[in-house]
């Protein structure tokens, strides 16, 4: 092989190995493309979940203090409850007295008729 051949043949590979790198530059520009617009995705992925956090904590103390309410005037409704049942239990011990005093009444008119 002469040294003209073998020039040749050294910048044949030199060609080659050039393609090669620019191929491989190429990709990896190709790459560095995809990881900057994934770096947005997780920016806007990690935005989106600090949006949905704060609106859980928000919906968690307005259902908190709503259930509160609901707690409160529970125990507000079931004392009203109770003052209704006792108030009802009064009428109803005066109606049975007066009951028995409309039957005795009722006798007496008899006796007398």
């Amino acid at each position: 092989m002469t040294d003209r051949e073998l020039l040749e043949l050294i910048a044949q590979k030199v060609n080659g190995m050039e393609q090669k790198v620019n191929g491989i530059e190429q990709k990896v520009n190709g790459v560095e493309q995809k990881m900057t617009g994934m770096e947005q995705d997780i920016k806007l992925v990690k935005q989106d979940n600090r949006e949905i956090k704060d609106a859980i904590l928000r919906i968690e103390n307005d259902h908190g203090e709503q259930i509160k309410a609901l707690y409160d005037a529970r125990e507000v409704q079931l004392d009203v409850n109770d003052r209704v049942v006792d108030t009802l239990n009064r009428i109803e011990g005066k109606v049975d007295r007066l009951t028995l005093k409309v039957s005795s009444h009722d006798v007496l008119l008899k006796a007398v008729k």
